[in-house]
């Protein structure tokens, strides 16, 4: 699960900014919409959801691809060469920052213990790492922390002797570019090995799979949750009625899963998208839709030949129930696109709700969908806006911050009104 995520020097993101998934006091739906994690002596009470508003280019994706961007560079860390560049993206606004190293940091549940992993970098080397657990009185345990000695050009360790003595190993091997876990864990770090396989297996599935690789990623959801496809069925016929049957032609999924057994989510998908690598061609697979015709058979087309928004409820559907089946964190940019607003707070009711959703799954998106700001959809705290500075900056906050603002009011109606920002400001 998903606690806080914090990002520094980024795009449009010049100070620390921080999207918080813990809930506050307030009593507001919160049986419904938020779920607590045993802490050692306390509990810790998430939320299930989260949105964002906010004008266009205010910088609401730059959050979103923030995410994504640790997570790549976790993920593909090893896979660098010396001298290769980090794939960072400093505030674009400030000439300054950009000699400056961009900041991630991350707060998340594992089997019930509490993580904070981060790092600082620019283009060139990585200059701080970090890694933390919490013990039962919510005091911090340091696994590592790496800092650059900026006039040596070599690194400062420092942890709480939880790492084995082959530390000092991992620690002399791992480049400048590179990142401490992932090498450590690439030189056989048990120890560090499940922390690394949250960013692996638990990673968050960000935006939608494109039209032309669904029929590849439908059939490694499938592999990963086999009654998808019936339930992707149910929710997809929640949008059009006459749909009544989903199936894959030619489908590879026997030697689709002997090839991806070794493969995370991402590369799956990566190499899918790769139009000159024979993955697509070995594996492509088309997705057929089935309506009922006239005499009672069914009818099927291929879903290139659907709506936008056919494509776009099968595509989140698919997504939303990996996720929920599974209890990842679900974040998508721009939700609404394509999508009816009663459909929108359809699946946003499936994450809010602890009977359709008893993993805990929790779902972040960005929208300009204003129908489904309401007190019955989400809690203050679940409700967030970016807004652009005079100096180009984007900042973050919730609607918890507005002291004055009562859970009763009419969400949607004061916002477009100007009273939270976060709207463009018409002449």
């Amino acid at each position: 699960m998903l606690v806080e995520f914090t990002v520094k020097n980024y795009r449009s993101i010049n100070e620390s900014q921080t999207l918080s998934l813990m809930s506050n006091s307030s009593t507001h739906l919160r049986d419904s919409h938020t779920f607590t994690i045993k802490q050692g002596r306390r509990n810790l009470r998430l939320l299930r959801s989260a949105v964002i508003y906010g004008a266009n280019a205010s910088g609401k994706s730059n959050i979103i691809s923030a995410l994504q961007t640790m997570w790549k560079i976790i993920l593909e860390s090893v896979k660098s060469q010396r001298g290769d560049e980090i794939p960072v993206e400093p505030f674009a606004f400030n000439p300054e920052n950009s000699v400056l190293p961009t900041e991630f940091d991350i707060i998340f549940i594992l089997d019930n213990v509490r993580y904070q992993y981060g790092f600082s970098a620019t283009k060139k080397q990585v200059v701080e790492e970090w890694l933390y657990t919490f013990d039962k009185k919510d005091e911090p345990i340091t696994w590592f922390e790496r800092e650059l000695d900026i006039e040596t050009g070599h690194y400062n360790w420092l942890d709480d002797n939880i790492l084995p003595l082959e530390k000092t190993f991992w620690q002399k091997s791992t480049r400048n570019n590179e990142l401490f876990l992932a090498k450590a864990v690439q030189m056989n770090a048990e120890v560090l090995q499940g922390i690394f396989d949250y960013f692996v297996t638990a990673h968050p599935l960000i935006r939608y799979v494109p039209d032309e690789y669904l029929g590849v990623a439908v059939q490694a959801a499938c592999a990963e949750s086999p009654d998808l496809m019936s339930e992707i069925l149910g929710i997809v016929s929640v949008a059009d009625g006459t749909i009544k049957q989903i199936k894959i032609k030619n489908n590879n999924a026997a030697k689709f899963m002997e090839k991806v057994s070794s493969m995370n989510e991402l590369e799956v998908i990566r190499q899918s998208k790769d139009i000159d690598h024979s993955f697509r061609y070995d594996f492509e697979s088309d997705v057929a839709i089935g309506r009922k015709n006239n005499d009672g058979s069914i009818v099927y087309l291929s879903l290139d030949e659907e709506s936008q928004g056919t494509k776009k409820m099968f595509n989140i559907s698919m997504q939303f129930l990996v996720a929920i089946n599974v209890g990842r964190t679900l974040i998508i940019d721009e939700l609404n696109t394509h999508l009816h607003p009663l459909l929108t707070d359809y699946l946003i009711q499936k994450f809010n709700n602890p009977i359709t959703n008893p993993n805990n799954a929790q779902l972040i998106f960005t929208t300009h969908d204003v129908s489904v700001l309401t007190n019955k959809n989400f809690r203050k705290d679940q409700v967030w806006f970016v807004r652009k500075t005079e100096q180009l900056n984007s900042e973050l906050y919730s609607l918890a911050e507005f002291k004055d603002i009562s859970r009763n009011e009419k969400y949607a109606n004061n916002y477009l009104l100007g009273r939270y920002d976060g709207i463009p400001y018409l002449p």
